[in-house]
């Protein structure tokens, strides 16, 4: 907590992020009442992640892998349909 006049400020800030197409990207040590600000290299906002170079491959692999991670779960436990109609179901079934 940072006490400016009668006005209290609390700072959560957890981490730093930087946007750049900078192979290397600038960083400092941030200090908040002599607290260390750790710089991270992707923020998650809502459900999306966001890299330094906003190129969106992390996020592509991790809804790749969550996609064939059903996938995988919806060929174990299907096995045993043989029903086309049950088949479709499945198929359309919102997770």
């Amino acid at each position: 907590m940072v006490r400016l006049g009668e006005m209290t400020l609390c700072f959560i800030v957890q981490r730093i992020y930087s946007y750049t197409r900078e192979p290397q990207p600038l960083t400092y040590d941030y200090k908040i009442n002599n607290l260390v600000v750790t710089f991270s290299n992707a923020v998650t906002d809502l459900g999306i992640i966001f890299d330094t170079k906003l190129d969106f491959a992390q996020h592509i692999d991790v809804m790749v892998s969550r996609a064939y991670r059903r996938l995988g779960i919806l060929m174990r436990k299907s096995r045993e349909f043989s029903s086309e109609h049950t088949l479709k179901v499945l198929y359309n079934t919102q997770a």
